[in-house]
């Protein structure tokens, strides 16, 4: 019993580091952000850097909560990937976030993603456990 459980915890942690690996490089590899070129005058290079991290930081926050929202809706069918799900969608968010902090500073839209996230999260997660019937004693 212990064996197998201790089995689904390291494939689920497995799991999530390849999501995340994958999402992290694919970012990287597939979203070219700007550069700094001899046309382009230093101020235009830092607004358009700002920019890219504020939209990585946005588009990973969206992905890492559509897979704790996977996490929960799946909780009692697969038995590993739950956790592997939700481990993914905090590593993605946590990726974004310190992307999104190099240039962060005072943005209003990076405020409002974290806040949408976050009562995503607890209010949808807590409903979702609240809804079900408890299992008998």
């Amino acid at each position: 019993m212990q064996t197998s459980f201790t089995l689904k915890i390291v494939y689920s942690l497995i799991l999530a580091i390849l999501v995340v690996m994958s999402l992290v490089f694919g970012i990287r590899a597939f979203w070219d952000g700007p550069e700094a070129g001899a046309k382009a005058s230093f101020q235009t290079y830092v607004g358009d850097r700002a920019d890219y991290h504020r939209d990585v930081f946005i588009a990973t926050t969206a992905i890492g909560l559509a897979f704790v929202v996977v996490a929960v809706a799946s909780h009692p069918r697969w038995e590993p990937l739950p956790l592997a799900f939700l481990l993914s969608g905090l590593g993605v968010m946590l990726y974004g976030l310190f992307v999104g902090l190099e240039d962060i500073g005072r943005n209003k839209e990076a405020f409002f993603a974290m806040a949408a996230a976050s009562m995503t999260v607890v209010f949808g997660a807590g409903f979702w456990f609240l809804a079900r019937p408890r299992p008998p004693d």
